[in-house]
């Protein structure tokens, strides 16, 4: 059974199964601006074969813990997650409808403290970890509401904006009027901010190797133009499932984009699935990184089908843009459930940004120090796509100097998935999956 994403009005419903169902588009309006427009629908749901049920558990915060089989060593292989700042630890399984695991088969969970220490290996109990996901949700959709700004728009100052939850302001002077527009509607909408503390994760680690592990569209710096300083892009989170057959049982995809030249500047959500005993699991999560610095991740919640928003800039301090500024910034916005993560980390030490190129990707990661297997995705779309240089350009992937990436198996010579630009959305592309390694 095909899972639409509920937040798709009967329009756009229509444009992605192709077929007439006599509404009139013009008067379907989405709830929120950064929804996808009937076009950009086109590419489809992010996947539909596969209903999946969130799960939690509670353990120390800032925990590193793996979820395995029963009596599985949880220290050598299983699903890294990791305990946001409450201790809750989140995943997924396979609806109880399709699959019930019975009490000698429920996966265990091994953590580790953030000192080192090891905690007690813990049974997960579906219908128990399914309602404390549900109380976390409502935990998160409990935080107070940042009203929306006021007055002056154009008046605030970058650090002012920030510091109230909002995304920096595009130079007005230069800006697309739709990305301006696009803006004035974000600071305009209520949201609830997310603690900007983020868990290390020590398994992931994203990587410039293009061919291998990268699809997607990068666009480079001409030599007429200055260095790259900011990114965005908004997509939809794809549910993920193993393929039959995977080593190891666990694979991943990374959906993310970043700004390249000696550092790379990156902020996206991982998607992970791994098989227990037949029954299906998985993890989705948002992070940051300043590669080659470890991989954060945040404490934001995010659910297939979910929208993510999400700018990268480098900055100062205090988040004025400043190719040197020394700091990776991010703003990551679920328009879904109007959670918002924002915050930064630091520039690896012996490493200097230029802002060679800009980035939207998705990601088979290294894991262990090799190329994961690739998660079937099965499709998902990746649109509002724009770039900004420091002198005042604005650009997206459909320039003269961008490239495509396809990931390529050098084992096996596969095209493990394939993009496609939409034509009637500019700015707009789909990822297909096709095979996992």
């Amino acid at each position: 059974m095909i899972k639409w994403p509920t937040s798709w009005s009967p329009a756009v419903l229509c444009a992605v199964i192709s077929v007439s169902c006599g509404v009139n588009e013009s008067t379907e309006q989405e709830s929120l601006e950064l929804q996808p427009t009937s076009a950009e629908a086109q590419t489809g749901p992010s996947h539909g074969s596969t209903a999946q049920v969130a799960m939690a558990f509670k353990t120390q915060p800032g925990s590193m813990c793996i979820l395995h089989g029963s009596g599985a060593d949880g220290n050598t292989s299983g699903l890294a997650l990791f305990a946001a700042e409450n201790g809750i630890v989140r995943f997924y399984q396979e609806a109880p409808e399709t699959q019930v695991p019975d009490a000698a088969n429920f996966p265990q969970l091994d953590c580790q403290a953030p000192d080192g220490t090891s905690l007690p290996t813990q049974t997960i109990d579906p219908e128990t970890s399914a309602r404390l996901a549900a109380a976390d949700d409502a935990e998160q959709m409990a935080l107070p509401i940042q009203p929306p700004l006021t007055g002056d728009l154009l008046s605030y100052s970058q650090r002012e904006l920030l510091s109230l939850g909002q995304p920096p302001r595009p130079d007005p002077n230069n800006a697309p009027p739709e990305q301006l527009a696009k803006w004035r509607e974000i600071v305009s909408t209520p949201k609830r901010i997310i603690s900007p503390k983020t868990v290390l994760n020590p398994t992931v680690s994203m990587t410039h190797s293009f061919d291998n592990s990268w699809s997607g569209i990068i666009t480079y710096q001409p030599p007429t133009l200055a260095a790259y300083d900011w990114i965005q892009a908004t997509w939809i989170v794809p549910a993920v499932t193993v393929a039959p057959g995977v080593q190891w049982g666990t694979a991943y995809a990374s959906l993310w984009v970043g700004l390249t030249g000696g550092a790379l500047a990156q902020a996206g959500t991982d998607q992970i699935a791994m098989e227990l005993s037949g029954i299906g699991y998985a993890s989705y999560n948002a992070w940051i990184q300043f590669f080659p610095g470890p991989n954060h991740v945040t404490s934001l919640a995010v659910h297939p089908d979910d929208r993510i928003y999400t700018e990268v800039w480098v900055g100062d301090s205090y988040g004025n843009y400043d190719v040197a500024g020394g700091y990776c910034w991010a703003y990551i916005y679920n328009t879904t459930t109007g959670l918002v993560w924002q915050g930064n980390v630091p520039v690896p030490s012996g490493y200097m940004f230029t802002g060679d190129s800009a980035a939207w990707i998705l990601e088979r990661p290294l894991v262990g120090g090799t190329n994961a297997y690739l998660a079937d995705f099965y499709s998902t779309p990746m649109y509002g796509t724009l770039a900004y240089s420091v002198d005042g350009e604005y650009l997206d992937i459909n320039e003269p100097f961008s490239e495509e990436k396809w990931m390529k198996s050098t084992s096996t010579g596969n095209i493990l998935d394939t993009i496609v630009h939409n034509p009637l959305q500019a700015g707009t592309i789909s990822f297909y999956w096709n095979a996992d390694h």
